[in-house]
Order: C-alpha cells, then structure tokens, then sequence
C-alpha cells in the first residue's frame, strides 16, 4: 500500500513521465520520500498519477538513469542523494524553477575556458574522435545531429581533464536538453552550429588555445541568439555575460 508521505498532484504537464519524474523529485528532494525508502508499486502508482504502466515504467527507467532509484527485483527503492552532491544539485536546481538563460550562462562561462584547456591536454585519439563527431553533425537526421553535437561538448570536457568541471557540466547539459532539441529542428540553427563547430575543432588541432576559446564563446552566443529568434525570451539576456 502506498506511504502516507506519498501524495502526488494532478498531472497537466504534456509530457506525463516528465511529470512523474519531477514530483518524485520534488518528494525526493523535500524529505517526503527518503533514502532507502520503498517507493509504491508499479500498479500503486498508475492509480495515483492516473496512468498507465508504460508512462511509469518510463518514469521510473528516467528516475533510474539519474541514480535517484533504484530497482530491486519488482521493487524500486530511493536511493541516498546526500552521497552524490551533484545529483542534489540537479535536483535543488528542478525545484527552484531555473530559467535557460541562466544555463547559457553557465556555458559560457565553463565551456570557452575549457576548450583552451583541451588544447593542451587533449590526446590526438581525442582529436581523431571530434572529427569523427563533427563528420556526423553533417548529417540531415537532427536525432543523428542533436546525439553527435552532445557527444562533441562532452569530449571537449573530458579532454580538458578537469573530472569536477566535467561533472558539473553533466547538470547543465542535462538541464538544458529540452532547450537544445527545440532549437535543433532549425536547419538555420544546425548550419550555423556545424561551421562554428568545425572551426573550433581547426582550432584544437592546431592547439590554438586562445582562438578555441574565442570560437566557443561566439558559438554559445551564437545558439542564445538564435533560441531567441525561433523560441522567444528566457528572463535576463546571457548574451551580454562578461566572460
């Protein structure tokens, strides 16, 4: 039977496995739900948020992924966040209802200063990989396009080989998913991205430190600039950040 600490909210939101996953961290993150706590029954929970078993299941696999539970046979289990700052800061940032020009803000004050950083700890199988990521964002499949442009940023992070940095950008990327695939659907914002992406990697190769950083500041206020002209205004201008 389902815990009395257990008290989801009407769902409204499109996306109903979204929806779970975000109360369940809210309960999470407030204390309702607490580490090593049973979480109801996949039936227990389909009645509560009114769903059905799919839409759970893909709540519970996405709650999972996160490393806020886990599954234990037939049963899911909360696990304990305290030991994993990170994904309390993920979720802290959830239920604060950040805003995206916030997280533009934060790349473009992590991800110039580590492409310069790359440039000199970068390996050349990590060069060989970047080309081969940037060979694939040519591709006319935007799946295909979003998957590779993730990957790209991602090595850039892991070849700097700072493992802090790296997993704070872990948050933000995940954060600002949503943002990336609204604007990625535009062949304006994908040309756009494929040359200044292949200019950046030039820059790499070459160990150009200060021109990768430069690159990369101007692609990040390249993609503000267009999410505002196909998606609109998110609160205070990054563009104008003093990095």
């Amino acid at each position: 039977m389902a815990s009395p600490d257990f008290s989801p909210a009407p769902i409204h939101k499109k996306s109903l496995s979204d929806e779970i996953v975000f109360q369940i961290k809210e309960m999470i993150a407030d204390g309702r739900l607490k580490p090593d706590q049973k979480l109801p029954t996949e039936q227990e929970l389909c009645k509560a948020f009114s769903v059905g078993r799919t839409t759970v299941r893909e709540a519970l696999m996405a709650l999972t992924a996160l490393g806020l539970v886990k599954r234990q046979k037939h049963n899911s289990y909360v696990t304990d966040v305290a030991e994993h700052p990170l994904r309390e800061f993920y979720l802290q940032l959830m239920i604060d209802h950040y805003d995206v020009s916030q997280l533009y803000e934060a790349r473009l004050m992590l991800e110039g200063l580590v492409a310069r950083l790359a440039c000199r700890r970068a390996s050349d199988s990590q060069l060989r990989q970047l080309e081969e990521l940037n060979r694939r964002m040519q591709s006319d499949d935007v799946e295909e396009y979003i998957k590779a442009d993730i990957a790209y940023h991602n090595l850039i992070m892991l070849a700097a080989g700072n493992r802090v940095i790296y997993e704070m950008y872990q948050v933000v990327r995940l954060l600002l998913k949503k943002s990336q695939r609204e604007i990625a659907q535009q062949e304006e914002v994908r040309a756009t991205s494929r040359a200044q992406h292949t200019e950046i990697l030039e820059a790499l190769k070459k160990r150009d430190g200060d021109t990768a950083m430069s690159l990369m500041n101007r692609h990040i206020r390249s993609m503000i600039q267009l999410r505002k002209k196909f998606v609109g205004e998110d609160g205070r201008d990054p563009a104008g950040a003093d990095v």
